[in-house]
C-alpha cells in the first residue's frame, strides 16, 4: 500500500510528505542541537516561555516560601515591590540576551568583570542582611539584591558596548526603560487593566526575543563572513608561499 502511494506520488511529480510525528521529532532535535550550541535565541517562543516561567516561579518562591504571605514589605509598598522586581527581572533578561550576542568568550576582560559583579551582588546581599532590623533581614537581602543587580546590569551593559564595536547593549537598555514606562502607562489608562497587563506581560518579552533572534542571526552571518575572509586570506598566503618555493 505504501509502495503504491509512493509510486503514485512519484508519477505525479509530488514529494511525499514527511509524517507529522517524524517532523516533530526532527524539530525537537534541532531545538536540542541549538540549545547545546548556545543558539537559544533562534527560538524566541521557547525563550519567552522559559523567561516567564522563571520570573513567576522565582516570584512565587520569594513570596510564599521565603517572605511568606502577608509579610511587611518595608520601604517598598506591595505594588512598588512587584514593579521593581518585574523591572529588574526584565533587565536581567535583556542583558543576558545581549551577552549571548555580543560578549563572546574571546573577551577576557568581561569574564573578570562578571566575577567582580557577582561578588558585588553577593556582598550587597550580606550588607542588606546585617544592616536590616532583625525582623526585616530577609527583606533587606531582597532589596539589596535588586538594587545591586540593577547597578551591575548597567555596568555590564556599558562594558559590553565598549568591548564590542557592533554592540547595542546600552541602546537596548534605554529602549527597555522606555518600553517598560510605556507598558505601565497603557496599563494604568486601560479599562480592563488586568487583561491588558497579562497581554503585555507576554507580548513585550516575545517582541524582544524576536528582535534578538534577528540580531543574533545578523551576528552569526557577520562572524561567518569574517571567518571566510580569514580562511581565504590564509589559503592565499599558502598558495603564495607554495609558488615562491616552486619558483626557487
Amino acid at each position: 500500500m505504501n509502495g503504491a502511494n509512493f509510486t503514485k506520488d512519484a508519477a505525479s511529480g509530488e514529494i511525499p510528505k514527511e509524517p507529522s510525528v517524524k517532523r516533530l521529532i526532527n524539530f525537537l532535535r534541532r531545538i536540542y542541537a541549538d540549545l547545546l550550541a548556545g543558539r537559544v535565541l533562534l527560538h524566541p517562543i521557547l525563550l519567552t516561555a522559559v523567561f516567564l516561567a522563571a520570573k513567576f516561579g522565582t516570584l512565587y518562591v520569594i513570596d510564599e516560601k521565603i517572605l511568606g504571605s502577608g509579610y511587611d514589605l518595608g520601604i517598598f509598598g506591595e505594588f512598588a515591590y512587584y514593579i521593581f522586581f518585574d523591572f529588574v527581572a526584565g533587565a536581567f533578561f535583556i542583558i543576558l540576551c545581549a551577552h549571548v550576542i555580543y560578549a563572546t568568550s574571546k573577551v577576557q576582560s568581561l569574564k573578570i568583570l562578571r566575577k567582580i559583579l557577582l561578588a558585588v551582588i553577593l556582598a550587597s546581599c550580606a550588607l542588606g542582611y546585617f544592616a536590616s532590623d532583625v525582623n526585616y533581614q530577609k527583606l533587606g537581602v531582597l532589596e539589596a539584591f535588586l538594587i545591586a543587580s540593577l547597578i551591575c546590569i548597567c555596568i555590564y551593559s556599558v562594558a559590553t558596548e565598549i568591548s564590542n564595536d557592533r554592540s547595542n547593549a546600552v541602546f537596548w537598555g534605554f529602549a527597555y526603560v522606555l518600553n517598560y514606562i510605556g507598558a505601565l502607562f497603557v496599563i494604568f489608562h486601560a479599562q480592563a487593566a488586568e487583561v491588558v497587563a497579562v497581554i503585555l506581560i507576554i507580548l513585550c518579552p516575545l517582541a524582544w526575543t524576536f528582535y534578538f533572534k534577528y540580531e543574533f542571526q545578523k551576528s552569526l552571518a557577520k562572524d561567518a563572513a569574517s571567518n571566510d575572509e580569514i580562511l581565504n586570506s590564509a589559503n592565499g598566503d599558502e598558495i603564495s608561499k607554495s609558488k615562491a618555493r616552486t619558483e626557487s
